[in-house]
């Protein structure tokens, strides 16, 4: 027999050996007792168009985002950054302006509600 027919006998063999490990069967997928423990993660959704954010770099590593509420009603928003801490909530009143600098050398990412 040649290498190579010896190489694919071997490999037929593997495999027809491997189709014939017993595999135990699933666990049983019951939901949990305490359904308080489960984790569930959810997007928050993305501020309304009313509420504008302008940044701007305060320094070297600092980035400062200024956010107004244009919207007829009071807003709650958070400022995300990629590579540094989020904002608190913020409460913002129509027609009002807060703003939000980072600590550390981030990037703007997102404004969301909350």
């Amino acid at each position: 027999m040649t290498t190579k027919r010896r190489i694919t006998a071997l490999s037929a063999a593997v495999l027809l050996a491997g189709s014939l490990i017993a595999v135990p069967p699933a666990a049983s997928a019951a939901a949990p007792a305490d359904r308080s423990v489960a984790a569930v993660s959810v997007k928050a959704a993305t501020a309304p168009t009313c509420v504008s954010v302008k940044t701007a770099r305060t320094s070297w590593l600092r980035m400062k985002a200024t956010v107004k509420n244009n919207c007829a009603s009071t807003k709650r928003v958070k400022v995300v950054w990629a590579f540094a801490n989020d904002s608190a909530c913020m409460t913002i009143a129509s027609g009002a302006t807060k703003t939000h600098t980072t600590g550390s050398g981030g990037r703007f990412d997102s404004l969301v509600n909350c």
